[in-house]
C-alpha cells in the first residue's frame, strides 16, 4: 500500500482539527495554552479552509498498515 499525500479537502478538516488538538495537548506541559469552555484548545483552521495559500494543509492517508515480520 502506497501512502497518499494530497491537498486537504473539506472532509479532511475534522480529522486534522482532532489531530491538532492531540498535538496541542502533548505540548501543553511545555507550552501553556488556554482551554475553551468546551475543553478544547481550538486551533483555528478557518484560514486554511478558505485559502489555497501554498496548497496547505496536506493530508496523508494510508488505507491499511501491515506489520513487517
Amino acid at each position: 500500500m502506497t501512502p497518499e499525500c494530497r491537498k486537504a479537502q473539506l472532509e479532511d478538516f475534522p480529522a486534522l482539527e482532532q489531530m491538532l488538538e492531540l498535538y496541542q495537548y502533548e505540548l501543553s506541559d511545555i507550552w501553556p495554552q488556554p482551554l475553551s469552555a468546551q475543553g478544547r484548545y481550538g486551533y483555528d483552521l478557518a484560514p486554511h479552509k478558505e485559502s489555497a495559500r501554498l496548497g496547505l494543509p496536506r493530508a496523508a492517508r494510508v488505507s491499511k498498515c501491515t506489520r513487517a515480520s
